[in-house]
């Protein structure tokens, strides 16, 4: 919790949680000894809480306020939803993957997206409306 009030919030700090996350499962893949392991799973763990807090954050500051608990029940939804997706990748034998190929596959599913938005977040911002010049 004190690691989280030091740090910037913006959006940068949040891709970058999700990208260490996201490489603590890419590095799964590699690692052959369980201390080892044990040391990814900490990395992410202590890197993917940068992500769900500024996550967090950013959706409370920008939600209209008469619709934020709306959108708050649509956004749990959603998570619990999608849950059922774990049990899927790790029950599908017919896939022939093993439990390695699958944590590479999950940690790219999550590093890409972060990358991409981590570069479009230095990119200044164009917008579809022209600005009004006063004369």
């Amino acid at each position: 919790m004190l690691l989280l009030t030091k740090l910037p919030k913006n959006p940068q700090t949040m891709y970058f949680g999700l990208i260490g996350g996201g490489f603590s499962f890419v590095l799964l893949f590699f690692v052959h000894s369980v201390p080892l392991a044990w040391m990814c799973e900490l990395m992410g763990g202590i890197l993917f809480p940068l992500f769900n807090a500024q996550s967090a954050a950013i959706f409370q500051r920008e939600a209209p306020r008469d619709r934020l608990a709306q959108l708050s029940a649509v956004r749990l939804f959603f998570l619990r939803v999608t849950m059922p997706l774990g049990i899927l990748f790790a029950s599908l034998p017919f896939l022939a993957l093993n439990i390695r190929h699958v944590y590479i596959g999950i940690g790219s599913l999550i590093i890409l997206p972060g990358l991409y938005y981590l570069i479009a977040s230095y990119q200044p911002k164009k917008t579809l409306i022209p600005e009004k010049h006063e004369s």
